[in-house]
């Protein structure tokens, strides 16, 4: 008999713990010994933000299924990690995209993301140019993190950060703004030079949630004149199923956290109805890409009461696996331990990769070192806590 989703999930809490989290933020693409450092601080940073608010709402969602105390210091710890991204950048109203420890440049800023991002800050190393995707991570996570776990000292610290965050992109005319004061590649929500409808999603819903969060009026302000002035509800609707740009099979995600806050928030029964119908264009066209993540379908199922459960659902949930893989078979950098242990690697989220061996600092013949490259199970996590915060998993399932 094959692991429960229970066990699933505590194997991957105890990757988490043990290799993606740091300061409480979630590393999210880590290359692992002898390769990447004993520390595991090597890897790609460029989605750190997002998914470090993943996580917050899965251990609030955690917290708030089962009331661990674990869940609960998790949860705080990844919130101060998402203020942290602010204070790191050193500039008032911009945030960081991740960041580490380091007293310089290291080799893995060469080969991901854009290696001109990355900046020093004491002893942090930071990555910039933040994007909508970043964002919607953030905010997510914030948002159910203050509705289900934050206490009343909790709830002024995360609406002075959200504060924070949103008041720069408000005043800049929805657009993310860098250390440089430009507007960053993937930033853009502004009405004016709107490209995608996703984005349109995504501005009113982290307005919405942070009308909610704040009470500042604002905030509720601009999203009724994103409505009114520029359909923006209306815009919202086509969300990844427009015929340019194309979608990626990623934006689904991107659409769902939004939709599952505008649908708590919204009161408007017009607004609602716009937003019902933007979920069963997502809903549809998900299924569509094959993209069964389970907490798109709790989501549907959560608004749509009478909607099934689909067998999809239950299969990638169920088809979630780990393995064992021997990671010590490429040549170790000078310096390393090479008796480190094996350990677990979720199937979907690692891969093998080559580096250039002089950039590495590798011993040994050859041009490339190959190395494991893991991904952080943030989905199936935020897949199963959710499931059970909302009734539809159970604890023996």
């Amino acid at each position: 008999m094959g692991a429960t989703l229970y066990e699933k999930a505590m194997q991957c809490e105890a990757m988490m713990e043990q290799r993606h989290t740091y300061e409480g933020l979630v590393r999210s693409l880590v290359v692992l010994p002898p390769v990447g450092r004993p520390d595991f601080s090597t890897g790609n940073h460029e989605s750190d933000a997002l998914s470090t608010g993943v996580y917050l709402a899965t251990q609030s969602f955690r917290w708030a299924a089962t009331g661990e105390p674990k869940a609960k210091r998790r949860a705080r710890a990844a919130a101060r990690a998402l203020r942290k991204l602010q204070r790191v950048t050193g500039t008032k109203g911009c945030f960081a995209r991740g960041f580490k420890r380091a007293n310089g440049p290291t080799w893995d800023e060469q080969v991901f993301f854009f290696p001109r991002e990355w900046h020093q800050a004491g002893k942090y190393r930071w990555v910039g140019d933040p994007s909508t995707d970043s964002l919607t991570g953030i905010m997510f996570g914030y948002e159910v993190y203050y509705d289900l776990v934050a206490d009343a000292k909790e709830k002024a610290e995360v609406a002075q950060d959200v504060d924070t965050l949103m008041r720069p992109i408000l005043e800049a005319g929805m657009r993310i703004l860098d250390v440089d004061g430009r507007m960053t590649l993937w930033g853009n929500m502004c009405p004016v030079i709107l490209e995608e409808p996703l984005n349109a999603l995504q501005a009113l819903s982290h307005l919405r949630g942070a009308y909610h969060i704040t009470k500042k009026r604002k905030y509720l302000k601009e999203y009724s004149r994103l409505i009114a002035e520029s359909d923006y509800h209306k815009v919202a609707e086509r969300a990844n199923v427009q015929e340019y740009p194309p979608h990626s099979p990623w934006d689904w995600n991107l659409s769902m956290m939004p939709l599952y806050t505008l649908l708590q928030y919204e009161t408007d029964r017009t607004l609602l109805r716009y937003y019902r119908r933007a979920l069963e264009v997502q809903w549809r066209g998900s299924r569509a890409d094959a993209m069964h993540d389970a907490f798109f379908n709790w989501v549907y199922k959560w608004v749509k009461r009478r909607a099934r459960i689909a067998e999809e659902t239950w299969e990638w949930l169920h088809s979630f696996a780990v393995k064992s893989i021997d990671w010590w078979s490429s040549p170790s950098p000078a310096g390393v331990n090479p008796e480190w242990p094996p350990h677990e690697v979720p199937k979907y989220s690692s891969s093998r990769m080559r580096f250039p061996a002089a950039l590495v600092g590798a011993d040994g013949e050859g041009e490339t070192v190959e190395a494991i490259v893991e991904g952080v199970p943030r989905y199936f996590l935020r897949a199963y806590w959710s499931g059970r915060y909302h009734g539809f998993i159970s604890k023996e399932a």
